[in-house]
């Protein structure tokens, strides 16, 4: 799960935490490789964008995460 309150948050998460090389993470997305079938899953609950942004996203999160 990455903090996403911007839709390039994903793009550098990925590539900051090492998941993916340096402008790569634009490719590795469209390839569905973040789907929830995908290689890397990501932010299967819809981010904060989708999901919900009030202060109960920090605890939801890790929560999805488990799941």
């Amino acid at each position: 799960m990455i903090c996403d309150p911007l839709r390039i948050s994903r793009f550098y998460g990925l590539e900051d935490l090492g998941f993916v090389p340096r402008g790569e993470a634009g490719a590795f997305i469209a390839g569905r490789n973040t789907a929830p079938s995908g290689k890397l899953p990501l932010n299967t609950n819809g981010s904060a964008l989708c999901y919900m942004h009030s202060g109960m996203y920090g605890i939801c999160a890790p929560r999805e995460s488990v799941r």
